[in-house]
This record gives C-alpha cells, sequence and structure tokens, in this order.
C-alpha cells in the first residue's frame, strides 16, 4: 500500500507541475487517472482469478503440448483441464488492495471537482 502511495504521490506532483490549470483541478485529474489505472488492475486481477484466462493459458498449454508430441514422436498424456487449473491457479491473486486504494481515489477525486469548479 505504500508503494502505491509513493506512486501516487509522484504522478501526482508530475501532473501537478506540467499542467497549467488550478491547483485543485490538477490534483482532482492525477487522482483520478491513477484511480482508474489501479481500478483496471485490480480489475484485470480479478478476471485472472475467475477464469476468462484461464482457457485461454489451457488453449495454448494444449498447443505446446501437441508440438511437442509431434516433435518427439512420442504419445506424452497432457493435463486434463481440471489438472491444469489445480496446478496453474493454485494460487489466487489478491486484487483487494488495488480496490481500497483505487475507490477513495475516484470519489475523493470527484469530490475535488466538484470543490474546483
Amino acid at each position: 500500500m505504500i508503494v502505491l502511495a509513493i506512486i501516487t504521490i509522484l504522478f501526482s506532483c508530475f501532473y501537478i507541475i506540467l499542467c497549467e490549470h488550478s491547483f485543485l483541478y490538477n490534483l482532482s485529474n492525477a487522482f483520478f487517472i491513477t484511480g482508474i489505472i489501479y481500478f483496471c488492475i485490480a480489475l484485470i486481477i480479478y478476471i485472472r482469478n475467475v477464469g476468462f484466462f484461464k482457457i485461454i493459458t489451457y488453449y495454448q498449454y494444449q498447443r505446446k503440448q501437441n508440438k511437442i508430441n509431434n516433435y518427439n514422436k512420442e504419445n506424452k498424456n497432457s493435463m486434463k483441464l481440471h489438472e491444469f487449473f489445480a496446478v496453474k491457479y493454485s494460487e489466487q491473486w489478491s486484487y483487494a488492495i488495488f480496490l481500497k486504494f483505487s475507490i477513495p481515489l475516484i470519489l475523493i477525486s470527484l469530490i475535488l471537482a466538484f470543490i474546483s469548479k
């Protein structure tokens, strides 16, 4: 969480320095941009955990196994779908830290946008 805060502070400083609008307006924009980026990262991790990317990676695994089997002329058994999921995705990534950080940033940016107008 400290790393996310440092990234947000650095981006906000650069954004405020480089843009020519009012301070509150620039701060609102910087918080909104970083909040949306963190929210998108959380959504990507959530989709990875739920399963859309699981099918794609299993398909890639099957293609790779077929190429290896054709090259070696051996009939090795590849993993079934449920075995592949158990091995590959036994560890799920946590996206809670990105959500906990992005939602307050977006809300603060909305409040600052209304104040700056």
